[in-house]
């Protein structure tokens, strides 16, 4: 994969979690909680009222990060155990976020959700290969333009009411 597809998907990735700051040159190593990293939230996506924008940015702003460190992992996963652990990982980052989303995000939500359940399902097919696995999400970069509007706009309202 050539290092300006990775840069656009960690872009991408980014938005779509909610970190601004996250660039395809930034470590793709998990922040030690001693370093004063903010953790996910303990909170389950039930107990938090859906369309709560502090609730929302409280999420996102703990997940920051989270997902550009999944798909770092995904991309250079070399067994199978460790692409399905990849996938499994952004899509539970996904979800949590999903489900604290304003009503003015849940489409967008939805849509980023079944592009990555889609990849998920084909990489399942494919029995996990680390290659198709790469080659899964380096199609994002031709992703519908319906998925990339959509990653846009998550990543407009973090801007707009997040930061």
């Amino acid at each position: 994969m050539t290092v300006a597809a990775v840069a656009t998907i960690l872009a991408l990735s980014a938005c779509a979690d909610g970190d601004p700051t996250t660039s395809a040159g930034s470590s793709t190593a998990a922040p030690s909680p001693s370093a004063g990293a903010v953790q996910p939230s303990a909170v389950q996506p039930s107990a938090v009222q859906p369309g709560d924008v502090g609730a929302y940015c409280r999420e996102a702003k703990a997940r920051a990060g989270k997902a550009p460190v999944d798909l770092g992992r995904l991309m250079t996963a070399s067994t199978p155990a460790e692409v399905k652990a990849g996938f499994d990982a952004i899509l539970t980052t996904h979800e949590a976020l999903a489900a604290v989303a304003p009503a003015e995000l849940r489409d967008s939500y939805r849509i980023v959700g079944e592009t990555w359940r889609g990849k998920r399902e084909a990489a399942e097919r494919a029995g996990w290969s680390p290659e198709e696995a790469g080659r899964l999400v380096n199609d994002l970069l031709n992703a519908p333009e319906e998925h990339l509007l959509a990653v846009g706009k998550i990543s407009g309202y973090w801007y707009t009411h997040c930061e």
